[in-house]
C-alpha cells in the first residue's frame, strides 16, 4: 500500500489519524478537533478491542491481580446505567474498527481517530489498520507522562499504594514509546508516508502555531474557533466510543481533566525525578531514547 490516502479521491474530505501513548493530551486534542465543522469522531476503537473486545490481548503469562483488577473494572462499568450511546465491547473486533473507519462517511468533511500504538503493535494486527489516513503521532515527554500514569491506574484499577508499574502485563508501560516508534517507522515504510509527530509541550506552549502547521501539512484551513471552547462533555456524546469507556469514565473520571478543559494551557515543568518511585524511572528511561528519536522529527510550530 503507498501513496497518499489521507483525501478521498474527488472531494475534499481529509480522514486523520493521532496514535499516542497513555496520559499524552489526546483526549483534550480530540475535544478539540471535535468542533472541525462536519467531523465524525472515532475514539480508542482499537484500544477497546485490545483491551475488552473478542480479541483481547491476554498475555503468555496473565497476573492474576491485574486480570481480577480489569475484571473488577468492567463489572462496574457495566453496572453504570447513566450512560447514553457508545458501541458494545462485545462486537469491537479488529476487523470491525477496520470497517467503520473505512466506510464512506461521505456527508463528513473531516473523518478522525484517535488511539494507542500498542493496541495495534502488541499482537501484531498492523494488518487491520485502515486504509485512507494521513497518520499523526502525538508524543509528550515520558517524565510527564508515567507519574500521571501510574497515579490514573491506581484509581481506575483500585490498586493498592505500593502497586508498580511493572507488574502490569496488558496495559502499556515500559514498551509504549517502542511501540509508536515501531508504528511510525511501519507507516512510513509500507504506506510511503511521512508521518507528521506533534509534542504536546509545543501544543501546549504553541496551539496555534502547531495546529495551523498541522492543517497545512493535511491541507485544510485553521479555524480560530479551534483554540477555545465550552467545558463539558457533551461534544463526547457524538463520538463514536465504546460504552465501557463512557462509563468507566463516570467512577474513574480518567477523562475528567480533558472533559473540564477549555483550552489548551501551557506545559508544567519537567518533574524532579528524585521525587518520583524507581518504577516509574525504569518506564521513563527505557522510553527516553524512543521519545528522543521522535521529538527529533517533530513538526514545528509556524
Amino acid at each position: 500500500m503507498s501513496g497518499d490516502h489521507s483525501k478521498r479521491a474527488g472531494d475534499s474530505q481529509v480522514r486523520l489519524f493521532v496514535w499516542t501513548g497513555l496520559r499524552s493530551l489526546s483526549t483534550i486534542l480530540t475535544k478539540c478537533l471535535s468542533f472541525v465543522e462536519d467531523s465524525l469522531i472515532f475514539f480508542e476503537p482499537y484500544f477497546c478491542a485490545y483491551l475488552h473486545g473478542p480479541q483481547r490481548f491476554v498475555p503468555e503469562v496473565p497476573d492474576a491481580d491485574e486480570e481480577a483488577r480489569i475484571a473488577n473494572y468492567e463489572r462496574n462499568a457495566a453496572a453504570v446505567t447513566s450512560v447514553e450511546g457508545g458501541f458494545e465491547a462485545s462486537e469491537c473486533t479488529y476487523q470491525w474498527v477496520k470497517e467503520r473507519l473505512e466506510e464512506d462517511h461521505g456527508e463528513k468533511r473531516f473523518v478522525f481517530c484517535k488511539d494507542f500504538a500498542s493496541a495495534v503493535i502488541t499482537g501484531d494486527k498492523l494488518k487491520f489498520l485502515p486504509r485512507g489516513y494521513q497518520h499523526v503521532f502525538l508524543i509528550r515527554h515520558p517524565l510527564k507522562v508515567f507519574p500521571s500514569m501510574k497515579s490514573m491506574l491506581r484509581v481506575t484499577m483500585k490498586a493498592s499504594d505500593d502497586f508498580s508499574l511493572e507488574e502490569l502485563k496488558r496495559y502499556p508501560t515500559d514498551g509504549m514509546y517502542r511501540d509508536m516508534s515501531d508504528l511510525f517507522d511501519h507507516i512510513r515504510k509500507e504506506y510511503k508516508q511521512e508521518a507528521i509527530i506533534i509534542d504536546a509541550d509545543d501544543l501546549q506552549q504553541d496551539p496555534r502555531g502547531v495546529l495551523s502547521a498541522l492543517f497545512t501539512a493535511i491541507g485544510m484551513p485553521f479555524q480560530e474557533q479551534l483554540l477555545s471552547w465550552e467545558a463539558g462533555d457533551a461534544v463526547s456524546r457524538s463520538w463514536i466510543i465504546s460504552q465501557t469507556q463512557l462509563r468507566g469514565n463516570k467512577f474513574g473520571h480518567y477523562y475528567k481533566n480533558a472533559f473540564a478543559s477549555t483550552c489548551f494551557l501551557r506545559p508544567s515543568a519537567l518533574p524532579d525525578r528524585e521525587s518520583l518511585s524507581a518504577d516509574i524511572l525504569r518506564c521513563v528511561d527505557a522510553s527516553m531514547p524512543y521519545y528522543e528519536k521522535m521529538y527529533a522529527q517533530r513538526l514545528k510550530p509556524v
